[in-house]
């Protein structure tokens, strides 16, 4: 009907003369029957919250192949059962680095405001530049992913009042000013970057309205040489490049010069986090990082205090490999010595308390006869978290299937901070370390 008279309102707003027009307004009746049968060909994995829009999302990101589509949403319901994903948005707030990136990544995602373009739907101000590319050397690779994944479950949540109300959501809209980005961003935060577009692509697909990338300095060609490959041609051709003048007259359509901020030339008092350098960043939130100088077949010790069930987290950054290991008080071996490469550093290893009592954790260099190692280290003890969806999971490693389907998401990495899923088949599964 909405076809038909050439209106797309949403919330009774109508932005089609800016932005994409809803997919949803436009469904025939083939798409539909094919959302239907999507629906039924992965009943095992639908809940009540999937609305057709949503399904309707990975078939548009297949281009309607049936049996792809049917692919993209059974892995990404199964990562999001093993992962804990419907969890997320609480279980993170648990993670030590919750308050530090929430203070100190530029973006306007938070659980206590978000911002909303006229027809009601939710926009995203980010300032990637301020972040310090050396946030990769102190931060695992697998937290940072988690913090991407935890603020888009906030926006989906976003969405799915919009859908509510209207059946379907157009999507968000991102805003990211680049402004202050550098080649290092590109050098140090490329594997960042591209496990997160990866995955993004597999498990959120076509949850984005409209991309502006405002000040898009001249290395931003060579960042999208590393995002092309997991981007399809859809969301590619979402993408606006400009100064914020070149986007005013848009903005000021879409959102109103109320609801945006001064820096992009709107009215809106609103300061994001700022970034910056993360010594400084790490030190105002009264985050001490340890260093131990290690001789050559030598070790460092230090002891933690937990109780049975507890969580005991390790976080090591070096530039040479360096074993890892924990002893309970009576030499017991928890955890036995395992060699860390310094090519993944930092490293984040974790393992529950058998027992309450005082653990001793060993950074290892016993088996270099040549080579002593300067180690930097963090060390906390957390209850573990009480999940309500998806298989119990326990701390240390992460399974993938080795099945042929599994493969074919090539280039998307699930970074996990120390969990596992039990098997629950006969399925041959593989064990994979943990990618820090």
């Amino acid at each position: 009907e909405m076809s038909d008279k050439g209106k797309y309102p949403v919330n009774g707003v109508d932005l089609s003369a800016f932005l994409p027009v809803p997919t949803a307004c436009t469904f025939t009746d083939k798409e539909r029957n094919a959302i239907k049968e999507l629906r039924e060909k992965c009943a095992e994995w639908i809940k009540p919250s999937h609305s057709d829009y949503y399904l309707a999302r990975f078939l548009i990101a297949r281009k309607w192949d049936m049996s792809k589509s049917v692919e993209l949403f059974s892995n990404a319901m199964k990562w999001r059962q093993a992962e804990h994903v419907d969890d997320l948005v609480e279980s993170f707030k648990q993670d030590f680095w919750f308050d530090f990136l929430t203070s100190y990544w530029p973006t306007s995602i938070s659980e206590n405001k978000y911002h909303y373009t006229k027809d009601g739907c939710p926009i995203i101000y980010e300032r990637i530049g301020l972040v310090s590319p050396k946030i990769v050397d102190y931060i695992p690779l697998q937290t940072l992913f988690w913090h991407h994944v935890y603020n888009v479950e906030l926006m989906e949540r976003e969405n799915a009042k919009v859908i509510e109300a209207n059946g379907f959501s157009p999507g968000t809209i991102m805003t990211e000013d680049l402004d202050a980005l550098q080649m290092s961003h590109l050098t140090k935060m490329s594997n960042l970057i591209s496990t997160i577009s990866g995955s993004d692509e597999q498990r959120f697909p076509e949850s984005i309205r409209k991309i502006y990338i405002v000040n898009p300095p001249g290395v931003f060609a060579m960042a999208m040489t590393v995002l092309k490959p997991f981007l399809d041609e859809g969301t590619l051709k979402k993408f606006a490049n400009g100064s914020p003048k070149d986007f005013n007259k848009e903005w000021k359509e879409i959102v109103g010069e109320e609801n945006l901020p001064k820096y992009l030339g709107g009215t809106l008092e609103w300061d994001p986090p700022v970034g910056g350098d993360i010594k400084k960043a790490l030190a105002a939130k009264g985050i001490t990082i340890h260093k131990a100088t290690i001789a050559r077949r030598a070790e460092h010790t230090f002891e933690v205090t937990a109780k049975k069930g507890q969580n005991i987290f390790v976080q090591v950054m070096a530039k040479k490999d360096i074993g890892v290991g924990i002893k309970a008080a009576d030499k017991s071996v928890v955890l036995p010595v395992k060699k860390y490469d310094s090519e993944k550093s930092p490293h984040l290893i974790s393992v529950a308390a058998p027992e309450d009592g005082t653990y001793t954790i060993s950074l290892d260099n016993t088996d270099s006869p040549m080579m002593g190692r300067t180690v930097k280290y963090l060390s906390w003890v957390k209850d573990p978290f009480q999940y309500t969806s998806g298989d119990k999971v326990e701390e240390g490693v992460l399974e993938k299937s080795k099945s042929k389907k599994d493969k074919k998401d090539k280039g998307v990495k699930s970074p996990r901070s120390g969990s596992r899923k039990e098997e629950k088949d006969k399925k041959k599964k593989e064990k994979v370390d943990v990618v820090a």
